[in-house]
Formats: C-alpha cells, sequence, structure tokens
C-alpha cells in the first residue's frame, strides 16, 4: 500500500460527507460547486481527493438491490463492498469472478479504476463482468441508465473513467456459478521474469496462473520466483459447504506505525521466508476468500505494519507482448547499474482491449514495489522512459508520480479521446479531483 493515499485520506477524512441514500447524494450534488466521489478510498493513489470539492463517501450507501439468479446479474450500490457480495452469493453457489486482492473494495471504486483479478488473460478487466450503471451526470440529478446498447459511449467512459463522467448510483455485474467452497492451489518454481511468461502464456486457460518474484539484487538469483496456478476440482460434501462467511477483515488505513524495517537485508530474509513457506506445501487446499482477497492472508498484511509510514510504491505496467523480453533485459540492466532495491514483483498476463485510461490491452502486466523514497522515486522517473519507448502503459490508479506528459506520450489517442468525452460530458467541470487537475485540465 501507498501510503501517500492513507496520509492524505487522513488529512481529508472531516470533509468526507456520507450519504446513505440516493435523496442524500442528490441533494448534495445539486448544492455543490465541485464534488467527487470515494469509495473505500484504498487505491494507491489519492486519485480520488481534491482539496476544493465535495468529497462524497459512498461507504454507507452499501445495499445490495437484487439477485436476479436467471440472468446471472446481481445489483448493489455504489459503495457496497465487494466480500459483502461475496458473502452474500456463497448461499446461491455464485461469485464474482474479478475482485482485486483487498476485500473492501466497492463496486464503484472497482468500475471507476476498471480493476483486474488472478487472470486477466481469461477474465478480462472488471469493465468486462459490468452489465448496466445507473449514473447521475456532472450538473444533472437525475439518474440515467447506460450500458453496452444504451448510453454506451457514457458506459465505456465511465469503466476506468476514474469517476470522472459522473456519480455512480449501483450496477448490475454478471455472477458465475461455483462447484466447491475450496479451490486447489499449485506452486511452481520458477528462475526468471521471461520463463514465467512463457509459462503463463502456454497455461492461459488456467483458473488463474501469474507469478510472484524475488528482485532484490544478487548473482544469478534476481528474478526467481514461483507461479501460483489455481484449480476448482474439488466436489466432495466437505468442500461443498458454502456456509462459511468472511467478517474481520485488518483496516490497513489504521496502521500508524512509523519505522520502516526494510532493507536490502531484512528484505532477503521476508522474501525467503515467503518463498520457502509456499514450497513447504506446493499444493494446498485454500477456502475461496484466501483464492480471491490473497492480500489479506497472512504473512501479506504485515508487510504493510513492518514498511513503515512512507510504505511501498507500486509500479504498475503493461509491456506489449512481443517486447517483453527486451524490457526484462533493459530493466534488469537500469536497476543493477543504478544499484536499485526493487522488493518484490508480480507478473500477470492481459488480452483486453486499450480504451481511454484505463489499464488493459495485450500483453504482459508488471508490479513491482520500491520503496517510498527519493532514490527510488528518481529511478522510477527513469522508468517512466523506458516505459514509453516500449510502448508500455503506466497503471494510473496505482503511480499518483507519473506525469501528464509521460500519460499522453503513453496512452496517445486513447488519452485524447477521453479528455474530449470528459469536456463534453462536463463542460463546467462539476466534477473535480486531483486526477483531473492533473492530467485532463
Amino acid at each position: 500500500m501507498n501510503f501517500e493515499t492513507i496520509d492524505k485520506t487522513k488529512k481529508f477524512n472531516k470533509q468526507f460527507t456520507y450519504i446513505k441514500n440516493e435523496e442524500e447524494l442528490i441533494g448534495i450534488l445539486k448544492n455543490s460547486k465541485f464534488s467527487i466521489s470515494s469509495g473505500s478510498a484504498l487505491s494507491f493513489a489519492p486519485n480520488f481527493l481534491d482539496d476544493e470539492s465535495i468529497l462524497i463517501s459512498h461507504k454507507k450507501f452499501n445495499k445490495i438491490l437484487n439477485f436476479d439468479i436467471e440472468n446471472e446479474t446481481i445489483e448493489a450500490q455504489s459503495g457496497c463492498q465487494l466480500y459483502e457480495i461475496q458473502n452474500y452469493l456463497l448461499d446461491y453457489k455464485y461469485m464474482l469472478k474479478i475482485h482485486p486482492g483487498w476485500p473492501t473494495t466497492t463496486i464503484g471504486g472497482c468500475i471507476a479504476n476498471s480493476i483486474h483479478g488472478k487472470n486477466p488473460y481469461l477474465d478480462g478487466t472488471f469493465g468486462d463482468i459490468v452489465r448496466e450503471i445507473r449514473i447521475i451526470l456532472p450538473g444533472d440529478t437525475t439518474p440515467i441508465t447506460c450500458s453496452r446498447d444504451q448510453e454506451s459511449e457514457l458506459f465505456l467512459n465511465t469503466i476506468g473513467g476514474f469517476g470522472l463522467t459522473g456519480t455512480i448510483i449501483s450496477a448490475k455485474i454478471k455472477v458465475s456459478k461455483i462447484n466447491s467452497f475450496y479451490f486447489l492451489e499449485k506452486t511452481i518454481e520458477i528462475d526468471s521474469f521471461e520463463k514465467s511468461v512463457e509459462y503463463q502464456i502456454n497455461n492461459a486457460k488456467k483458473l488463474a496462473a501469474y507469478s510472484w518474484h524475488d528482485t532484490i539484487i544478487r548473482n544469478k538469483k534476481f528474478g526467481r520466483g514461483l507461479i501460483f496456478e489455481y484449480f476448482d476440482e474439488f466436489s466432495d460434501k466437505e468442500n461443498m459447504i458454502f456456509n462459511k462467511k468472511m467478517n474481520k477483515i485488518l483496516d490497513i488505513k489504521k496502521i500508524n506505525q512509523p519505522v520502516n524495517f526494510f532493507n536490502k537485508f531484512t528484505y532477503e530474509i521476508v522474501n525467503n521466508l515467503y518463498r520457502y513457506l509456499k514450497l513447504y506445501k506446493k499444493n494446498i487446499k485454500i477456502d475461496i476468500f484466501s483464492y480471491l482477497y490473497p492480500m489479506s492472508v497472512f504473512p501479506i498484511p504485515y508487510w504493510f505494519f513492518f514498511n513503515g509510514y512512507t510504505g511501498f510504491i507500486e509500479h504498475q505496467i503493461l509491456i506489449p507482448i512481443e517486447k517483453y523480453e527486451e524490457y526484462f533485459f533493459e530493466l534488469k540492466r537500469k536497476i543493477y547499474k543504478y544499484n536499485i532495491q526493487a522488493y518484490m514483483s508480480f507478473i500477470k498476463l492481459f488480452n483486453g482491449k486499450r480504451n481511454n485510461l484505463m489499464f488493459d490491452g495485450q500483453g504482459v502486466a508488471l508490479s513491482i514495489e520500491f520503496l517510498n523514497e527519493k532514490k527510488y522515486i528518481n529511478f522510477l522517473n527513469l522508468l517512466d522512459d523506458l516505459n514509453t519507448n516500449k510502448s508500455a502503459i503506466t497503471a494510473l490508479y496505482k503511480d499518483s508520480r507519473v506525469s501528464k506528459e509521460t500519460v499522453i506520450k503513453q496512452y496517445g489517442d486513447e488519452y485524447h479521446k477521453f479528455v474530449k468525452y470528459i469536456k463534453y460530458i462536463d463542460p463546467k467541470n462539476k466534477i473535480m479531483s486531483n486526477f483531473k487537475r492533473k492530467f485532463i485540465l
């Protein structure tokens, strides 16, 4: 977690206005000069904040409105958290296919950021399971419904639109049938980024396959990692029990531990422990919540405690599939040249389509974490040039450091189309946020 978000959210906490129903929301929108909405405020980059806007929190606007089992859709208000929806769906043996790693993210936030799940190559991103969105346009107070068939331009720009196309009220989401409460997690040892990508390409149609990598500088071991594969092959009576629920969740925003315990030596220990822990049992049975929300599973939540108040910057990019080998060669060369400690990274495959500023397309997604310190921020500025030269795009909901000029170069025509649409849909700038001020205006 980038603690820039937590720090700024705490600063703005007293300014949040919490809504419980549509009438309260409409009243606020009617009387506000500027506004911006927020869900759980867990994005790595604080795009949802603004000094001059009324900050509308949807956390209490969180009802499940309807479950249409015949059409396999669930409708929920924008502030409904994903684990609450998943708890509800388990009674009917259904699930949402796409979840981020943390369980308290909201429907509205997942749509606005177009998050991805465990296998974006197979499942797509969150927008691919959204069927309808109810939304109030900027400067208006009457909700309208949009979908791929109705007000499609609004629909497609709202997905991955960072909350700038209007205020999301609710959405209908596609759900999927599941056979078991448990999944098989298979761990495979791998010794490089390149071999991980090669393996994932050859096994992309698994339920999920992604990799974790140790990127501490050391001879011959840089980039070694683990591939995690998942299967839902259980069918006996014990595994068909669906009455377990997810309740206790660590609130990472309340962690306020000032000391950073991590450096090259301590993280060497942490990486080795994590690796050995996963390899100790290469095939284990895990429940659905451990599968969907790996960031909430021991020992990962404690990383948030030990990395201190400043935390990490997670830099996530999507590299074209034909350029991943040369990209990884250049990345490793730069890391060694500047003596940079990249503490860990993850790799997934994508097979989507580029649209506006959403993080999607065809290629290899690399998430790599650096300490939030000046040395590493300067290095990330160098990586921006490498990313641009290799036609990679940066995930804008994770890295607030990236410049407008870099975004224009990376996203090209999609950037200009999105800016044109935002200026059309919101000519008076009724919706205003950090993100809009930096990248749109």
